[in-house]
């Protein structure tokens, strides 16, 4: 690594980190955050591709969108988070703190 320090590589390996999907949930970090992947610099060159780019009629249908892609993301996750027994009781007194 000469002339590189280590410090300068952490935001790669951060990226790499947040853009993978995790095995305890399913989902990459960026998805459970944004609710989208993060594009890379190949991304942008190539384009959007067909399908991918979303359109709204109304600000209101965009948030119930969210809030409906929210609430089923939190459902799968939690799903998923609370497979042991003590998982499950920290799980069920966190949900009933809230």
């Amino acid at each position: 690594m000469t002339g590189v320090r280590r410090c300068d590589k952490v935001p790669i390996a951060v990226a790499a980190y947040r853009a993978s999907v995790h095995e305890a949930t399913g989902y990459t970090p960026n998805w459970l955050m944004f609710f989208r992947e993060t594009r890379a610099p190949l991304d942008v060159v190539v384009g959007i591709l067909p399908g991918e780019q979303r359109s709204y009629e109304s600000v209101d249908q965009f948030v119930a969108e969210r809030q409906q892609t929210m609430t089923e993301v939190n459902s799968v996750v939690r799903a998923a988070s609370c497979g042991t027994t003590e998982k499950e009781l920290r799980c069920s007194s966190q949900a009933d703190a809230v």
